[in-house]
């Protein structure tokens, strides 16, 4: 007699829920390359905002990622003391991602603002997979937890 590890409706119910994340991948992708396909192409050439504190974030970042010596301290406002980066909501942890990543691949530095472009838009994806992964758990058919 063959002992089964997993009942046939736990294989289904894991087959159903990759359908649905990976429905909802490709729909996400297909939507953003739909209506952002300029911004997915040249992701450096865009700013999503030009004023207030969307822009001073895009500043702190960007300055973080090129001029900083130190992974913590932000010298490019407080002169002459500097700020603690996290205060600055200049992406820490991005910023210091793509600071590392230049430390092996000089000049990536360049794009850091397309990094940072890229990531806010594909983080809708990953949302939505997140969100169809959430719906399968509460026994939504996996067609409508895609959309």
């Amino acid at each position: 007699m063959i002992k089964r590890t997993h009942a046939p409706d736990d294989l289904n119910q894991k087959h159903y829920k990759r359908k649905a994340v990976l429905l909802s991948l490709l729909l996400g992708l297909l939507f953003l390359f739909i209506f952002y396909h300029s911004m997915l192409l040249n992701p450096n050439d865009y700013l999503y905002t030009d004023w207030g504190d969307g822009i001073k974030n895009y500043y702190t970042y960007a300055w973080h990622v090129k001029y900083d010596t130190s992974f913590i301290h932000f010298s490019g406002m407080n002169y002459p003391y500097g700020e603690l980066h996290q205060f600055t909501d200049g992406q820490p942890f991005l910023a210091n991602v793509v600071k590392l990543v230049g430390k092996i691949f000089p000049g990536i530095e360049e794009y850091a603002i397309g990094i940072l472009n890229l990531c806010m838009l594909l983080s809708f994806v990953l949302g939505a997979m997140v969100l169809s992964a959430i719906f399968h758990e509460y026994k939504i058919p996996p067609v409508l937890s895609a959309i």
